[in-house]
């Protein structure tokens, strides 16, 4: 994957700090002229990025400061990026480099080190604003799905007043109950899953496919937890009861259970798990 297709995908959409550029060129002024005459084309190059402040530019020019940096800017520049590198990257990737700097003294091996790890150190933030995102992204597709899913009981809820039969009524309720909860859980788990989930994992998050898959988990959950209750198999105070003439509290009492269905992704299976023991015993 090309590092600079990534940068340029969002940096028209990300507020690039100024100070970020200021520390940049405060680097540059401080290269000796006679370093900067020796490596002309690399001076040209710089100069020409300054001009148009992008991340890409940014992190190329950071990459080419390390080639100009002379033997004590390169070790403390290399101390403070190890110090940046414990705190972001991997622990095993830090532990590599703090070896591979002992291992070698020299000015040369130490600035190959610094321009490996300065780069390993930019796809990092890269994949990290990559993740805000596609994080953003998957937040407004789910605020979307649910708020559907609320319309949609809304609309729901002004029709059913004028069905009585619980073969069209019903299951409507039951349908658009279990998508609006299924819709809800998503919204509540998208923080931690967010949170946790790598670059691949947001990719499937973002993707409409797995929305609608949820979607559908919790529509199915409600309909099937709706027939266990028509059927008789699940009855109790707590449970509505299916009539032609339902009355508003059976109605309520509907929502929240296909509700529940469609929000809990174990509520369902686990009641057809016990059914089906419950069948084996006999």
């Amino acid at each position: 994957m090309d590092i600079k297709k990534i940068i340029n995908s969002f940096s028209s959409k990300v507020i690039f700090n100024d100070q970020f550029f200021l520390t940049l060129r405060a680097s540059y002024e401080n290269i000796p002229d006679a370093t900067l005459k020796k490596n002309s084309g690399i001076k040209e190059k710089i100069e020409s990025l300054f001009e148009n402040e992008t991340w890409e530019n940014a992190y190329e020019i950071e990459q080419l400061l390390v080639l100009l940096y002379d033997e004590n800017s390169v070790n403390v520049e290399l101390s403070r990026r190890l110090v940046e590198a414990k705190n972001n990257l991997m622990e095993n990737v830090y532990k590599e480099y703090s070896e591979l700097v002992n291992k070698d003294e020299s000015v040369e091996f130490k600035r190959s080190i610094l321009a490996r790890l300065v780069n390993d150190l930019q796809w990092y933030y890269t994949r990290k604003y990559q993740k805000l995102e596609l994080s953003k992204r998957i937040t407004i597709r789910v605020c979307i799905a649910f708020a559907i899913s609320v319309m949609g009981f809304l609309g729901l809820f002004v029709v059913k007043m004028s069905i009585e039969q619980f073969g069209i009524g019903d299951l409507l309720t039951a349908s658009v109950a279990g998508l609006w909860g299924s819709s809800f859980s998503l919204l509540l788990n998208l923080e931690k899953k967010i949170k946790n989930a790598n670059y691949y994992e947001l990719k499937v998050l973002l993707s409409i496919s797995y929305i609608v898959s949820r979607l559908m988990v919790g529509l199915g959950a409600s309909l099937i937890f709706s027939f266990f209750i028509k059927s008789g198999i699940l009855s109790g105070v707590v449970l509505p009861i299916l009539s032609e003439n339902l009355s508003q509290k059976d109605f309520a009492l509907l929502v929240v259970w296909c509700f529940l269905a469609g929000f809990s992704e174990t509520l369902v299976p686990n009641l057809l798990a016990k059914t089906e023991g419950s069948l084996h015993e006999k």
